[in-house]
């Protein structure tokens, strides 16, 4: 868990710059207020490393659940075309393509010192976000486990229940 967590957080891009800085710590409630009501469950880098380190995590899903929540709180809460969002998009990627290299033997479980650092180095295969150019030498995601790319929020169309019987005998 730790590796795939070392890789991730020293993942960079192709200007070096280290994609994983703004997920290590959740922001302030003083300076974003607005964050907690719109996300019900905040996730950092720094809580889901101390839940390793105190043994909370059973397997490998249940670090990958509290990762990709990391993940979907940040395209929840920032705009589809920013930084962060794409970042985090990116992230999810390297974090689930980590995780199957490992079950799969290709990284030692002892953890390398120096994981894939950047798109340079990880080359090959295209990553599952179109909006991202970047490239990982990485095997095919399982059914399932794609990454949304796309955060488009959907407007729930709001029905009375005399609508919603029209609508049905429609049908």
């Amino acid at each position: 868990m730790k590796t795939i967590m070392n890789i991730v957080v020293k993942y960079t891009d192709a200007d070096s710059r280290i994609l994983s800085e703004p997920f290590m710590k959740l922001p302030s409630r003083h300076k974003l207020p607005d964050y907690y009501e719109v996300i019900k469950k905040p996730m950092d880098i720094k809580k889901i490393n101390a839940k390793i380190d105190d043994g909370k995590y059973a397997d490998f899903n249940e670090l990958e659940v509290d990762f990709v929540q990391l993940c979907k709180n940040a395209q929840l809460y920032n705009e589809e075309a920013s930084l962060i969002h794409e970042d985090s998009i990116v992230l999810q990627s390297v974090f689930t393509n980590t995780r199957q290299r490992l079950e799969t033997t290709d990284i030692p479980e002892s953890g390398p010192e120096e994981g894939p650092k950047s798109e340079d180095e990880v080359s090959d295969a295209d990553t599952t976000s179109s909006s991202v150019k970047l490239k990982l030498k990485m095997k095919p995601r399982s059914k399932g486990s794609e990454v949304r790319t796309s955060n488009r929020r959907k407007k729930k169309k709001h029905v009375s229940d005399d609508e919603d019987d029209e609508e049905d005998s429609n049908l």
